[in-house]
């Protein structure tokens, strides 16, 4: 197996010898300084190869979350940016300008295939099923607003709200954890905070038509949740 840069002191990633200097400590202005000035010139201008290049950033990304490295997540961030400005001809102004963008672009070059779990930074949607609670995560990607979110998978049983979805809008990663251990931990806060409900007769929607690999979404959803407290909730 491929080993992987544990801290940003041996982080490797192409063409990240020119982010110099790679100090500790650095607040997102000063990371993003550097990339702007001393980065992003060094990058190609054709789109196919800026792809592979923001590729190798997501990758580090991933691994910075997985072993608690703040400043290496700063860095791959930097960069993964960079190579959208870099696409949209060196400017920032218009690079979130609707899907032809460059940004949305090289998401979605990069997204993980529907049904499948995501890296940290990757866009992507997958299922969900924890505490009762049956549901897709769809996640935005590396430099995006949308961030994360919850939408029922099933037509009947609990949800976390009665529209059958929920933004998780603040929600970040958490250090150590695998976008799905994220995700049943943001269910249980959710959870804590309120029980689950129905979903209401005018928000039920045939998960399919949204998410067409999800298998067997349209069956019938866990019609019970038992809380921390050993109570029962049931959906008829």
């Amino acid at each position: 197996m491929e080993s992987a840069p544990s801290t940003l002191d041996n982080f490797v990633g192409p063409f990240s010898s020119h982010l110099v200097p790679a100090k500790r400590g650095r607040d997102w202005r000063e990371v993003w300084a550097d990339a702007l000035d001393n980065y992003l010139p060094s990058l190609p201008r054709d789109f196919s190869p800026l792809v592979s290049i923001a590729r190798n950033h997501m990758v580090d990304y991933d691994r910075a979350v997985l072993v608690q490295d703040p400043d290496l997540m700063l860095m791959a961030q930097a960069c993964f940016k960079a190579t959208i400005v870099r696409a949209n001809g060196d400017t920032v102004s218009g690079c979130e300008a609707g899907p032809e963008a460059s940004g949305p672009r090289i998401r979605q070059a990069l997204a993980a295939a529907p049904g499948e779990l995501p890296l940290w930074g990757q866009r992507g949607e997958f299922l969900v099923e924890h505490c009762g609670i049956r549901a897709v995560l769809r996640t935005a990607g590396l430099n995006s607003i949308g961030g994360y979110e919850l939408l029922a998978a099933g037509k009947t049983g609990l949800f976390i709200s009665p529209t059958g979805y929920r933004s998780l809008c603040g929600a970040a990663p958490i250090y150590g954890a695998d976008v799905l251990e994220a995700a049943q931990h943001w269910i249980e806060g959710l959870l804590d905070d309120a029980r689950p409900v129905p979903v209401d007769a005018k928000h039920r929607k045939d998960p399919l038509q949204s998410f067409p690999w999800l298998v067997g979404a349209d069956e019938t959803a866990p019609s019970t949740y038992q809380d921390k407290g050993g109570q029962m909730a049931f959906c008829f």
